[in-house]
């Protein structure tokens, strides 16, 4: 019971959240390592986050559930989530679980902030940028306001995958959809998610490649 008491301090849950997140981190065990997003770029020097938050995940539990790009309803949606989909919990603030992008969910890079380079499939950032937050049910560039990055922009020459281009109200090109690097973050509803089972986020682990053996040359005889 300490332990979990120690945990919720730790994250700053509050009670209505307990049972998600807590149960997230206790049910789970620090035997399992963090969740490794396939596709995504490893996270920036100077990332820090709270190491049990971390290693919380939640599950989506009904189809069409909303992303936020802030802790309330008044932010625009991000992206709508599948059942099924496992999200890592980072913590929790005015009463939304404070989450982890999913692969699917891109962010933006605006006009002179990066450049394309379309044979190795990248935008290259040309100097510091926070990303911006897609707005999902009117995804022009006119919209994307909220900084995903703010406190900790991403470094000039930074390469991140190209998903796709951003036009502005009038059609015309004016910014990249990108996949971010680790720790952009959303919010979801607790109501739309529920406690990750070990069984679930063990299937989303990338499974560690095989060790390889030596073997020895096999001596060959004259005939």
């Amino acid at each position: 019971m300490g332990q979990r008491v120690t945990t919720e301090r730790r994250l700053g849950v509050s009670n209505p959240l307990r049972g998600v997140v807590i149960g997230c981190i206790v049910g789970l065990g620090a035997g399992i390592p963090a969740l490794a997003q396939t596709g995504t770029p490893a996270a920036r020097p100077g990332q820090q986050a709270n190491a049990e938050a971390r290693s919380a995940f939640v599950t989506v539990t009904r189809d069409g559930a909303s992303m936020r790009s802030g802790a309330s309803t008044v932010w625009y949606s991000v992206g709508t989530l599948k059942t099924g989909t496992i999200l890592r919990v980072d913590g929790e603030e005015d009463g939304w679980l404070r989450v982890e992008y999913p692969s699917e969910i891109p962010a933006v890079v605006k006009p002179g902030e990066g450049e394309l380079d379309r044979d190795k499939g990248v935008v290259r950032l040309r100097r510091a940028s926070a990303l911006w937050a897609l707005d999902h049910s009117n995804p022009r560039i006119e919209n994307a306001y909220k900084q995903i990055f703010a406190a900790s922009p991403v470094p000039a020459g930074t390469e991140l995958r190209y998903l796709g281009p951003v036009n502005d109200n009038a059609g015309n090109l004016a910014g990249f959809r990108v996949q971010p690097p680790s720790g952009a973050l959303g919010f979801v509803l607790p109501s739309d998610v529920r406690a990750a089972t070990a069984e679930e986020v063990a299937r989303m682990m990338p499974r560690p490649a095989p060790e390889e053996t030596e073997t020895a040359d096999e001596e060959q005889t004259p005939a």
